[in-house]
C-alpha cells in the first residue's frame, strides 16, 4: 500500500470553499503514478519500452469534500491483474482518518508509437496485488448512453488541455461533461459519485461536443453524458454521474 497526503489549496476550491471534484481526480492519478514509480514501473520506466500508461475506467465516490487547508490522506494499492488491465484501488481519508471516499481504476498500456493497447508484460503480471477489501467492487461493466441530448456543450482543445501522453488529460473529460449540465443544477446539486469510460484520444484542434441527460432514478438522481469527437463523430468517453441536494 502507497499513501500520499495532500492539503488543500485556495486555486483547489470551488464557490463554496470545497475541493472541485476534479482536482480530487489530480489528486487519485498523481498518487497512482507516484505508487507506480515506488514499485518500478512508472511512466519514466515504461517508456524506455516505448509504452505508456492510459486510464481505462475510473468509478469514484465521495462522501464528503475536504475544505481549504484541510489535509487528506489517500491510500492506494494495486487491486487486481486483469490483463490487459491492471486495477488499482483507493481511500481516502481526512486528518482524522475518517474515510470520505473511495475509488477504483483500470489502467492499460498503450504503445507510444502506434496508439494501440499492448497486453501486460509478463513482470507486472507478477506484481504483488493486495489481498485487502476492495474499495469499490465495480466489474466496469459497459456504461449506458444518454437517449436523448437535454443539455449540450462543445468544447476546442487547446495545447494546454494535453498531457505528457500527447493527448487530452483525462481529467479534462469529467470537467467537461459536468460543465454540460445546466447552471441551476450545478448550484443546487453536488456530486457523489462519477464513474467514466474513456473511449479513444482527442488532440489539439479537435473540437469536443458534449450531451448530457438527466435520468429519473429511485432514491438518487443521477445523469448520462457522452464526449464525441465533432470532425468524425467518434466517441471519446462516456460518464455516469450521481447527484445530491446541497
Amino acid at each position: 500500500m502507497f499513501t500520499e497526503k495532500f492539503k488543500i489549496r485556495a486555486y483547489e476550491l470551488d464557490t463554496a470553499f470545497h475541493l472541485k471534484v476534479q482536482h480530487l481526480f489530480n489528486f487519485l492519478i498523481e498518487v497512482a503514478a507516484n505508487h507506480a514509480a515506488e514499485l518500478k514501473f512508472g511512466a519514466f520506466e515504461m517508456i524506455k519500452h516505448r509504452l505508456t500508461w492510459v486510464l481505462s475506467r475510473a468509478h469514484v465516490q465521495i462522501d464528503r469534500y475536504p475544505l481549504w487547508r484541510q489535509e487528506i490522506n489517500i491510500e492506494t494499492w494495486p487491486a487486481l491483474i486483469s490483463d490487459p488491465f491492471a486495477i488499482r484501488d483507493y481511500r481516502i481519508r481526512n486528518d482524522r482518518n475518517q474515510e470520505i471516499g473511495r475509488a477504483t481504476t483500470s489502467w492499460m498500456l498503450m504503445n507510444f508509437d502506434t496508439r494501440r493497447a499492448v497486453p501486460l508484460p509478463d513482470f507486472l503480471k507478477e506484481v504483488h496485488v493486495s489481498n485487502r477489501e476492495r474499495a469499490i467492487d465495480d466489474p466496469f461493466e459497459k456504461l449506458p448512453l444518454p437517449e436523448k441530448a437535454e443539455f449540450t456543450r462543445h468544447f476546442y482543445i487547446r495545447l494546454s488541455d494535453l498531457d505528457v501522453n500527447q493527448h487530452v488529460y483525462s481529467v479534462n473529460y469529467l470537467e467537461w461533461a459536468l460543465e454540460s449540465m445546466p447552471e441551476s443544477w450545478l448550484n443546487s446539486h453536488r456530486l457523489s459519485a462519477f464513474e467514466i469510460n474513456f473511449r479513444a484520444e482527442s488532440n489539439f484542434g479537435d473540437k469536443v461536443d458534449v450531451s448530457s441527460q438527466e435520468v429519473e432514478t429511485v432514491g438518487s438522481k443521477m445523469a448520462l453524458h457522452v464526449l464525441h469527437r465533432q470532425s468524425d463523430g467518434r466517441e471519446l468517453a462516456r460518464l455516469r454521474s450521481f447527484w445530491v441536494n446541497r
